[in-house]
């Protein structure tokens, strides 16, 4: 397809734009188009990318002139930084104003995301980790009843993964000892416990 701009290069970039009162544009650009266009950041000529100050002011300078200034209004006790600042800089000026501006930032992440919540991916093991039993016992130790009701037990995928990796040390080892039987009994061993991990 043609840019539907020069109509003379191959378009590269489907450029959408959606208004305020639903209405979408659609635009097929070459690079060369949508750069004179400043659409879509530096497409590679650097490591730069669309910043979320970039993001959050588009949405703010759609705000109506109100609400812009209701947000202005909203100061950080610690360093002085105001919401329009964090907006413009893409930076917070201390910890204190996470808290100050989470009700707008909410806002906001709704306005471009959707949702305030995230439902995308999370580590695949991340979530099913629980304490071992020494920590159960450094909890208990320290008098913490709460912690101490928390079960030891690891997920058997999590003990996998663990006797994956000491097997892998193994395995170099006697690779480097050029012991490669005992080498290709240890690949056999990670490549079992490799199927049930993906069998599970």
């Amino acid at each position: 397809m043609l840019c539907e701009r020069c109509k003379k290069r191959e378009a590269t970039i489907l450029y959408r734009e959606f208004g305020m009162n639903g209405e979408r544009t659609e635009l097929h650009l070459c690079e060369s188009c949508a750069r004179k266009m400043n659409i879509g950041g530096d497409f590679g000529d650097s490591d730069d990318t669309l910043s979320l100050g970039v993001m959050l002011s588009a949405i703010f300078t759609g705000q109506s002139e109100e609400r812009k200034t209701d947000y202005d209004r909203v100061v950080c006790p610690d360093c002085k930084t105001r919401y329009s600042d964090f907006v413009r800089d893409s930076r917070f000026g201390c910890p204190t104003c996470y808290e100050v501006f989470d009700v707008l930032m909410r806002d906001n992440i709704k306005q471009l995301q959707g949702s305030d919540m995230h439902k995308g991916k999370h580590p695949k093991y991340g979530l099913r980790i629980r304490p071992t039993a020494e920590a159960q016992d450094m909890a208990v130790n320290e008098g913490s009843e709460k912690d101490a009701s928390v079960s030891p037990v690891t997920s058997p995928e999590v003990e996998r993964r663990i006797q994956i990796r000491g097997l892998r040390v193994k395995l170099n080892a006697a690779i480097r000892a050029e012991d490669y039987t005992k080498a290709a009994e240890i690949r056999d061993q990670i490549r079992l416990l490799e199927k049930e991990d993906t069998d599970a």
